[in-house]
């Protein structure tokens, strides 16, 4: 009894000791778990708040496409009412070079709404800025918007072609370029616009 006497204490130290071991491990292994659980719930609010972000700057960008439209229509309304009076004062032709300055900044803000919406596309239907100038405000058709992106493609001031095919249209029960009489499809400048 007295050997045992003087092992019980040791054996009680050391499971002690064991125990507070064990406590400290799982105590660590909690910690480690919450640690865990705060990034993982840090980095849901980042990825919450990057696509908040993002959705505030495709708002901000279709209000400014909004706000150019809007210019431009009051510029070319307010240009067609008054055009007596600009030619008096001889101001007509700068209001014009402006006027198309309006339509290059709008139509490449319509390029830029659209390329976000549907990817990284170089080649953009003309139907779509159609649609895209149509919601902000502008009514305009497809052919008047085709011949104001042509004379900003010839002067100089948007950069891209106009596809000469217009795949699908047809007028009247006819085939686009086969219409009085031409029979090869081939018809004239003037005439294609009208």
């Amino acid at each position: 009894m007295y050997a045992c006497s003087k092992r019980c204490p040791v054996l009680v130290l050391v499971l002690v000791l064991v125990l507070v071991l064990v406590l400290v491990l799982v105590l660590v292994l909690v910690l480690v778990l919450v640690l865990v659980l705060v990034l993982v719930l840090v980095l849901v609010l980042v990825l919450v708040l990057v696509l908040v972000l993002v959705l505030v700057l495709v708002l901000l960008l279709l209000l400014v496409v909004v706000v150019v439209v809007v210019v431009v229509v009051v510029v070319v309304v307010n240009l067609r009412d008054h055009e007596d009076l600009y030619v008096k004062k001889e101001i007509y032709l700068p209001l014009t070079k402006l006027r198309m300055l309006l339509y290059r900044n709008l139509l490449k803000r319509a390029h830029l709404v659209i390329q976000r919406v549907r990817g990284t596309s170089s080649r953009i239907l003309l139907a779509d800025i159609c649609q895209v100038v149509n919601a902000g405000g502008w009514n305009v058709d497809e052919e008047e918007l085709e011949c104001i992106l042509s004379l900003l493609i010839k002067s100089g001031k948007v950069k891209g072609k106009l596809d000469p095919t217009r795949d699908g249209m047809k007028e009247d029960g006819k085939e686009d370029g086969k219409e009085d009489g031409n029979e090869d499809g081939k018809e004239g400048k003037a005439e294609r616009r009208n």
